[in-house]
């Protein structure tokens, strides 16, 4: 579910921005991989001329945590867990070797998301490299929230990715829902109930 999120935003950016020339114009890759041989960074994601989406932190929504664990399917009550409601964070780095062409590359990719923020399977119609069905990922909605970061987080987040800062912008998606398909119990639902009433005498 991860991944299908992130494939589907960055599928969304390259049909908006086109491409850099040679490829994609954003790729999914571990940012902190691109300045050595780019090995594991992910795939095209040590070609400078590239906007890379690194997932840097991951956090459960705990507001959405106290609903139900059960529900009726088919006249029966089936329990399961409840499911997972997380917020990835995403960073978007400029890795251009040219400031100011990263500078306008990262403009863009914040102006796209000004004009548009929620993203379901239903309003994105590229879904190359998504590896789940179209009616599995039916329930996905992912909002984007642009994130303010202090100085002092900023030299956090670089010092802990191990490179030197470059133009980024850093969103909160929220919220995918994982859930797995696995049944902890199924039982008859409560139709009727009946009280005892013993009279005095």
């Amino acid at each position: 579910m991860i991944h299908d999120a992130l494939r589907l935003i960055a599928n969304q950016l390259n049909r908006a921005l086109g491409n850099s020339g040679d490829g994609e114009a954003v790729v999914l890759g571990n940012i902190a991989n691109v300045e050595s041989s780019g090995e594991g960074a992910g795939a095209g994601a040590s070609n400078l001329s590239r906007v890379v989406l690194s997932l840097v932190n991951v956090t459960e929504d705990h507001a959405l945590k106290n609903g139900p664990h059960h529900h009726l399917e088919r006249g029966r009550v089936v329990y399961r867990n409840r499911p997972v409601n997380l917020y990835l964070f995403l960073l978007f780095s400029a890795n251009n070797p040219v400031y100011s062409t990263a500078l306008k590359q990262l403009g863009a990719v914040i102006e796209y998301f000004q004009g548009r923020n929620v993203f379901t399977i239903r309003n994105s119609p590229d879904l190359t490299e998504v590896s789940q069905p179209p009616e599995t990922l039916g329930d996905l909605r992912i909002i984007m929230e642009l994130q303010s970061l202090t100085f002092e987080q900023v030299n956090h987040l670089w010092g802990s990715l191990g490179g030197k800062a470059m133009p980024f912008v850093l969103y909160r998606a929220r919220l995918v829902s994982i859930a797995s398909a696995e049944i902890d119990g199924v039982g008859e639902p409560i139709q009727e109930i009946v009280a005892n009433v013993v009279a005095n005498s």
